[in-house]
This record gives C-alpha cells, structure tokens and sequence, in this order.
C-alpha cells in the first residue's frame, strides 16, 4: 500500500515538474518580432517650431520609421539607429576606375546616428533651441530606450525636411533636409546634410530582439514641395547595400 503511495506521490511530483518545465520552454519560446516601415503621413502635415531670435521658425515635415512588435513578448529596451552612406570618390582615379569596372560601386559610410523614439521628445518644448544638447539628463531622457508590447507600435523620426520662415514671409520651397532630430541644426553636423544618391539604413536594437536592416535612398536633394503623394519623386525602398569602407 505505502509502495503504491510512493509511487503515485512520485508520479505527481513529474508531473508537476515537467509541467513547470514545459511552462518555461513556452515562454522562452515567446519572443518578439519586429515589423519595421518606412511611414510617410507626415509629409502631409506640416510642424511649426519657432527659431532664436528675429520672429524667424521653421516649418518642415517628417518622413518616420514605424516600429510594429508583431511577436509574443515584449521588445525590451529599444533603440533605432540609422547609417548614413554615400558614394565619395578621394581621387580621380578612383573615380575612373569605378566607372570603367563593370562592378557595382559600394557606398561609404558617412556617419552614424541614434534616431530619438516620438514618444521622448518633450511636447512641451515650443522652441528647438529650448533642447539643451549640453545637459545630459535631457539629452539621455530624449534619446532613452524603450519597450514596445505586444501588437503595439512606435515611431522614430528619420528625415526632417523644412524651410524657415522670417515674420510673414512665406518662401515658396524648403530648404533644410537632415537626419536629425532638429531642424535648426543643432548638433551641427555636415554628415546629416542630406543630398541626392544618399542612402540611409534603419535598424532596431532590442536587448531581446534586432530587427532587419531597411534602406532608404534620396533620389534627389531638398524638395520643392513634398506629400504622400509625390514621395516616389524623392524618395526609393531598396535593398541595403554592402559597405565598402567605414571613415
């Protein structure tokens, strides 16, 4: 009898036990998955920020990445960051060479920057130039990694492109195109100028997950006036290139 006790108390105890077990392998299991777009409604709407000094702002659109976690589990800790490549030629030579080879010449990378999540900058910031770049509590609060759940999504912006406006005065395109957050360029940086031929790789780092890498190609410099609807004209999804050399 107690041997039968025994051993039915034994049973139990696998029992449970490989139900513990297989309740940890289930949720290893789960992990995130992220779904990352190029998103473009914002250059249907155009933001106003004012400027220094003199009544001057600037007025300028946003092309964004969308982040989707279309996984099991949260995407923890998250960060976007984007590469921007070009194609630069220090020689003539060069230059000639790659045009009488019949390979495909490799962009260079130009710089790296850590695109900042929507959801950080401070709404309460009427002016850019109330961001102050030098406190670092700001700065890391801006830039700070986030969670994206479960079928929930974020933006980071990528391209800002606008133009400034003195007063009343209305000019009639934009002239201002940046991989930045800020619009009246600060940090300055001349590697977040952007021009024709520039590419720009996105992607997401997660302490859980890291998402495919997409690409972006500038087909031509600052728009004249740029929507939705015409963003074929200036802007191209394409494969990500290789690299051929970092400077």
């Amino acid at each position: 009898m107690w041997t039968l006790i025994s051993s039915v108390a034994t049973l139990v105890t696998s029992v449970a036990t490989l139900g513990t077990l297989l309740f940890y392998i289930h949720q290893l299991l789960k992990k995130p998955e992220l779904d990352v777009e190029f998103d473009y409604s914002k250059l249907d709407y155009a933001d106003s920020v004012s400027s220094m000094a003199g009544g001057m702002s600037i007025v300028y659109k946003t092309v964004r990445v969308k982040v989707t976690n279309i996984g099991k589990a949260t995407a923890e800790e998250c960060v976007a960051k984007a590469e921007i490549m070009g194609y630069q030629y220090p020689t003539f030579k060069e230059a000639i060479d790659v045009l009488l080879s019949d390979k495909n010449p490799l962009p260079n990378l130009l710089e790296t920057v850590i695109l900042h999540w929507t959801r950080n900058l401070d709404t309460s910031i009427t002016k850019l130039d109330e961001i102050d770049y030098s406190n670092e509590d700001k700065f890391e609060r801006l830039f700070k990694p986030i969670n994206i759940a479960v079928n929930d999504y974020e933006f980071a912006d990528l391209i800002i492109i606008g133009k400034e406006l003195l007063g009343n005065e209305k000019p009639e395109r934009y002239t201002i195109l940046r991989c930045n957050l800020n619009p009246n360029i600060k940090p300055n940086n001349d590697n977040l100028w952007l021009k024709g031929g520039i590419i720009i790789k996105v992607i997401i780092y997660c302490r859980n997950v890291t998402s495919k890498s997409l690409c972006i190609q500038l087909k031509r410099g600052v728009p004249d006036e740029v929507s939705s609807g015409n963003k074929d004209a200036y802007f191209e999804e394409i494969e990500c290139p290789k690299i051929t050399r970092e400077q």
